[in-house]
């Protein structure tokens, strides 16, 4: 339509995409859920199991928190205890109210904060009052059908932008359109993107 090569728009689109991002300078307070989920294909596959299955190894892994009806995603190297308590302590406030489920990559970084709440899901134990991760799971699951019914696939190396992507939409799904457009032009003030640098885009890690 725009009467340009494919892989002009290509670059356009990731131009876009980064315009979504949002440099997270303020942590996050209140309640703040966190989970996990894996996705795709890793572009290397390094970890293996003791089976010689790749399992989790072979996915990439993404990390989102949900506060006050906003996502804020990354995409970690491996899900850890290390790469996620990072992402943890560098978004959220340690007066903050952790939500989780009862992973254990959240045990020892979860005494940080003002209250680590969980609830079981290897028990059924989905909601228990007010204490749930129901937020990220919403997330996760428009997350996936949106890259599988729209994108296909994408490599590791742009993940993050993707999820730039669906957290602006998740964040704005309030606004019409024309409001969106808006928001995401002001955010591409200050921002600089070259082909070069989506070539080696590198990972949160």
């Amino acid at each position: 339509m725009l009467g340009v090569t494919y892989k002009t728009a290509w670059f356009m689109s990731h131009r876009i995409r980064e315009a979504m991002g949002i440099d997270h300078t303020e942590k996050l307070e209140g309640t703040v859920q966190s989970d996990e989920t894996y996705f795709g294909q890793k572009d290397v596959v390094v970890k293996r199991t003791k089976h010689g299955k790749a399992g989790h190894g072979s996915k990439m892994s993404v990390v989102s928190l949900i506060n006050k009806g906003k996502s804020r995603s990354f995409h970690i190297d491996t899900a850890t205890i290390q790469t996620v308590s990072k992402v943890l302590r560098e978004n959220i406030s340690n007066e903050a109210v952790l939500h989780t489920d009862e992973s254990r990559l959240y045990k020892q970084v979860g005494q940080e904060f003002a209250d680590h709440k969980t609830v079981k899901h290897t028990a059924g134990e989905y909601a228990r009052g007010d204490v749930h991760v129901n937020g990220a799971e919403n997330y996760f699951s428009i997350f996936k059908r949106g890259m599988r019914g729209v994108y296909h696939r994408c490599s590791e190396k742009h993940l993050q932008r993707y999820l730039h992507e669906f957290d602006f939409r998740y964040n704005t799904r309030d606004l019409t359109d024309f409001e969106r457009s808006i928001k995401a032009i002001r955010n591409s003030e200050g921002k600089r993107l070259i082909y070069r640098a989506i070539k080696n885009q590198q990972t949160y890690s």
